[in-house]
């Protein structure tokens, strides 16, 4: 089964272009890589269970932290990762 960004979340390592919604009117698209992850909570939806997190993004040069929802995802590049890695917190690379 193809993986699912929105029940799941965006993965780490994952490159993703993104719309960040920071005030009600305003918004700006940008480029990050996904560094951490951590999870706040879970909510049932009409299309299924969504999980909610706070990532933690690279984006020149600065360290910036995002939530689920203030942003729309445009696109994700994967990073390629090893199925069988147990310790994907320690690097992008197993």
């Amino acid at each position: 089964m193809k993986y699912s960004a929105y029940r799941n979340g965006l993965q780490i390592g994952d490159y993703v272009f993104y719309e960040n919604h920071y005030d009600r009117f305003f918004s700006y698209t940008q480029n990050s890589l996904i560094i951490d992850r951590e999870f706040l909570f879970s909510q049932d939806t009409r299309w299924g269970e969504r999980k909610f997190f706070e990532y933690t993004v690279y984006h020149n040069g600065k360290i910036e932290k995002i939530k689920t929802q203030s942003i729309r995802v445009k696109k994700i590049t994967r990073s390629k990762k090893d199925e069988n890695c147990n310790n994907r917190r320690a690097g992008f690379y197993c």
